[in-house]
């Protein structure tokens, strides 16, 4: 400016050479923080373009940016490590929501910087399709019932095992039943860490959890039961739980780890699975005799 070159009008300004080079002002936070508009934003994800290839050799280093479907360049960044961003491949078509920063760069093409809060993979049809035929239910079917096993969303545990069985036995039914109430003989907290049976009600039903557990080779397997009544029988609902040993693990997998055994819950599992439950029609056989009559009777008249 003090060398009498002519001022660009437009914001943020910016001073042109004779020889054809851009000086920007420099905005300051104050400046850029009155500029920041909310943005939701699609594109590839990409590293962005040098201004000028030519201008000498060009690293091997990768300024994250979006190439928006304008077909203009944003550079990204996600200073409070909210997003998952940085954990997605390159050259994916993404969708970015954050806070943008207008302004051009001076060595990458870029038209404004965005802070990301939130960054997603955008899926074909395809693969979504493919996702849906991955999430399906799967329906499991006894002697007396069918059911549908839920879809858990866990990192570390597994579980297996789906069984869902009347209990017809007298003695058991004497043992678990009384006056149509359902009957839980709870142990004390000490008794067996591996062995444990409790008494427990939720929104669905009330329960008689049976629980044991046995380790072997780096995991414990702990077996639920859940004994309750449904339209007047005695069920229980059973499914087996593999747990990790979490500090096996080094952080951060420990600490996640540790966070998903404590927020798991059987409980959870049971309700779900007593809320798909269906008693199967019992079809009742013709004896042999009996059909021999129906077909006589058939043609004689």
């Amino acid at each position: 400016m003090a060398a009498g070159f002519p001022i660009l009008e437009i914001y943020p300004e910016q001073c042109v050479s004779d020889d054809g080079r851009h000086f920007t002002r420099k905005l300051s936070k104050e400046e850029l923080a009155q500029m920041a508009v909310p943005a939701i934003m699609r594109g590839i994800f990409t590293c962005l373009p040098h201004l000028n290839s030519n201008a000498g050799p060009v690293t091997l280093e990768c300024a994250y940016g979006l190439k928006a479907e304008s077909g203009e360049y944003y550079a990204l960044k996600d200073e409070a490590r909210t997003s998952s961003l940085f954990t997605i491949a390159m050259e994916q078509e993404i969708e970015v929501r954050g806070t943008l920063y207008p302004g051009k760069s001076e060595t990458y093409q870029s038209e404004g910087v965005i802070d990301v809060q939130e960054a997603y993979v955008i899926k074909t049809e395809e693969e979504e399709e493919e996702e849906v035929v991955e999430e399906e239910d799967v329906l499991f079917e006894t002697d007396n019932y069918s059911f549908v096993a839920p879809s858990v969303n866990l990192d570390y545990t597994s579980l297996r095992d789906w069984q869902v069985s009347l209990i017809d036995e007298k003695e058991a039914l004497l043992e678990r039943v009384l006056d149509g109430q359902l009957v839980c003989r709870e142990t004390a907290v000490d008794d067996n860490p591996n062995y444990s049976v409790s008494r427990i009600t939720s929104d669905k039903a009330q329960y008689c959890l049976e629980t044991a557990s046995e380790g072997a080779a780096g995991s414990v397997y702990t077996e639920y039961s859940f004994y309750t009544l449904f339209s007047g029988d005695l069920i229980v609902i059973k499914f087996t739980a593999q747990y990790p040993q979490c500090y096996n693990y080094d952080d951060p997998e420990k600490t996640d780890c540790l966070a998903e055994r404590e927020s798991f819950s059987p409980q959870d599992i049971a309700d779900e699975i007593l809320a798909t439950l269906i008693k199967k029609e019992i079809e009742i056989e013709i004896d042999d005799k009996e059909e021999e009559k129906e077909l006589i009777l058939e043609e004689e008249g």
